[in-house]
């Protein structure tokens, strides 16, 4: 992307940002998106926002995946990872983006085997109970920092007991990581803390080490110390190492990555 469109699209994200933030409607949250996907559309580095291979990121939470059952993905994006996903379960794909939902549809040359809808991730229009796993990549930091736990609620009575949220985030310890439409971004302390208000068990994915071919969650008596790195993290940023480390500091920061269980209750 130029510099001009790269300016276009920061004074874009910078506008919608103050009045999402102001007046987060489901209205608001679609036209936003919808606009962003149509200025995106119309530029010669579209190609990173509708980028159809699977990242690394795609593959590790793919093999998370149960190899059968019935999967979410919220905040689908093009539908490169829900069409992924579709080989041997049934997938809904939801945006709240309409102009996402015709990009899906470009990229499906077999429309049977995603089910897309259109639907905020505040309120999904499926019964309790539907989903045995549910999916969102860069979805919870663009929602507004109000609404996470009405969210994390809604995945939760969707899910059967035993069902898993595999949920991506950017850390915040990482900086700055949008022009403007990441609302709030999170630590895993935060959001491991949101996750048990809404009544997940919540699991480290150690993605950190997915390049050599490792990608599971981590056991629960870890947390003290992956808060204890995280923490560490933390202070050296402020003290800055964030600017003077660069990729150095960034690699060393655990993402948020986790696998958010229902509990089976008896």
């Amino acid at each position: 992307m130029d510099t001009d469109h790269s300016e276009e699209q920061g004074a874009l994200e910078q506008a919608w940002r103050t009045r999402l933030l102001s007046e987060p409607s489901d209205a608001a949250f679609r036209d936003a998106y919808d606009e962003l996907h149509k200025t995106m559309q119309q530029r010669s580095g579209r190609g990173i926002f509708y980028e159809s291979s699977l990242t690394r990121l795609d593959r590790a939470f793919l093999e998370m995946l149960p190899p059968v059952g019935r999967v979410l993905d919220i905040g689908a994006g093009n539908g490169r990872f829900a069409l992924a996903a579709s080989a041997g379960r049934y997938v809904v794909a939801v945006d709240i983006s309409g102009e996402a939902l015709t990009a899906m549809h470009a990229l499906t040359a077999e429309p049977e085997r995603l089910a897309l809808c259109q639907a905020s991730a505040l309120r999904l229009p499926f019964g309790a109970r539907t989903f045995e796993t549910v999916v969102s990549l860069d979805l919870v930091e663009h929602l507004h920092p109000d609404h996470l736990s009405q969210h994390l609620a809604e995945v939760h009575r969707v899910l059967v007991p035993g069902g898993r949220y595999l949920l991506h985030t950017p850390s915040s310890l990482h900086g700055a990581t949008s022009r403007g439409l990441h609302l709030r971004e999170y630590r895993l302390k935060e959001m491991r803390e949101a996750a048990r208000e809404a009544g997940f068990l919540a699991c480290w994915i150690c993605l950190n080490l997915v390049r050599f071919g490792w990608s599971r969650t981590v056991p629960a008596w870890l947390w003290p110390a992956i808060h204890l790195w995280e923490a560490a993290w933390s202070a050296l940023g402020e003290a800055g190492l964030r600017h003077a480390g660069g990729r150095w500091y960034t690699a060393g920061v655990p993402d948020v990555d986790v696998a958010l269980v229902k509990p089976v209750i008896a």
